[in-house]
């Protein structure tokens, strides 16, 4: 995960150099929602003794800088981190043998902008991107040892819609199929996210 951090930093500060006509630095929290937890539950746990749960949300940031061309047009780049996901159970009729998965999603977003006076103290917008991220996946028993352990990449086109209002953003975004079905759990995210901008 070194080389995306890297890849951010080096685009952010190359960034300063750009001209626009109006440039801002953001940090979200996030609440995300997925089901992957339990399609990764549904495709490893086989045993029918094993009894188990799985979670569908995470809170996750994300850090990013904007560049308003106009009012009507941004570039928004970012680097996000969704948080977890995964299941807990345990094994019948040994009640104290038991495991949990998390995995974790985490990578570069850049996405086009397009709203109503951009560049005013409030405005509606809408948002259309790419999201590069990579999931990792982890399964420990009680005992903290690792029984498995996963990873996937890949890119995905994402959509999302807000509102902004001096400092403050809330915004919606569907990020359709991230992670591997068959090696860390696939799902769509469903993401409410708040920013603040300086």
């Amino acid at each position: 995960m070194k080389y995306y951090k890297v890849a951010l930093i080096g685009a952010l500060i190359a960034s300063c150099s750009v001209s626009a006509k109006e440039n801002n630095w953001s940090i979200g929290l996030a609440h995300n929602a997925s089901d992957a937890g339990c399609e990764a539950y549904e495709a490893t746990v086989v045993n029918p003794n094993w009894r188990g749960s799985c979670d569908k949300s995470a809170v996750g940031f994300r850090l990013g800088y904007q560049w308003i061309f106009n009012n009507n047009v941004a570039l928004d780049l970012g680097y996000q981190d969704m948080g977890s996901v995964g299941w807990q159970g345990y094994y019948q009729p040994d009640p104290y043998f038991n495991a949990k998965y998390e995995a974790s999603a985490s990578g570069l977003d850049i996405a086009a902008v397009f709203g109503t006076q951009l560049q005013n103290e409030s405005s509606f917008f809408g948002k259309l991107g790419l999201y590069s991220w990579n999931v990792d996946g982890v399964e420990k028993d009680q005992n903290g040892d690792i029984d498995y352990k996963a990873s996937a990449s890949g890119i995905s086109l994402f959509f999302g819609a807000g509102y902004t209002y001096d400092w403050f953003t809330l915004e919606f975004n569907l990020y359709p199929s991230i992670g591997n079905k068959s090696k860390t759990g696939e799902s769509d995210v469903t993401q409410l996210m708040l920013k603040a901008s300086f």
